[in-house]
C-alpha cells in the first residue's frame, strides 16, 4: 500500500503544480486486449488526473497530457493483482519504458524515468 500511495502521490503533487485537478474515475473497462490499461480517450477523463480501479481491481492512475499540440492519456498501474509493488504505464504515449517497481534492480532508474516524465508534461 505504501508503494501504491508514493506512485499516486507523486502524480497528484505534479498535478497541482500544473494547476491540474484530481478526482476518481469510476470506468472499470478499462483494459485492452494485452492485460494493460490502455483504452483511456482523453475526452472521457473528467479531470487531468483520475484515480480508478480496472475490472480486475488493480489501482491506476490516469493522466492527459499535451504532447506535440495533440492530447493524449498514460495511465501508470499495478501490473499484477497479486504485487502491489510493481507497476507500470499503459497508453498511446508511453511515457515509461518499463516497470517501475518497489525492489529490485531497476527500482532506482524506473523511478528516475517515472519522475523525469512527469517534469516533461504539459498536464491538461
Amino acid at each position: 500500500m505504501k508503494f501504491k500511495n508514493e506512485i499516486i502521490g507523486a502524480v497528484i503533487s505534479r498535478a497541482v503544480e500544473c494547476g491540474a485537478s484530481f478526482g476518481t474515475y469510476s470506468r472499470k473497462d478499462v483494459v485492452g486486449g494485452t492485460g494493460y490499461v490502455d483504452k483511456l480517450k482523453p475526452e472521457e477523463l473528467p479531470h487531468p488526473v483520475c484515480l480508478g480501479e480496472d475490472i480486475h481491481g488493480r489501482p491506476y492512475v490516469a493522466v492527459r497530457f499535451r504532447r506535440n499540440g495533440r492530447l493524449h492519456v498514460e495511465a501508470l498501474f499495478q501490473r499484477y493483482t497479486n504485487d502491489a509493488n510493481l507497476w507500470t504505464s499503459g497508453g498511446h504515449c508511453v511515457l515509461v519504458g518499463s516497470c517501475i517497481s518497489a525492489n529490485g534492480p531497476f527500482a532506482k532508474e524506473s523511478w528516475e524515468e517515472f519522475a523525469e516524465a512527469l517534469d516533461t508534461m504539459e498536464i491538461m
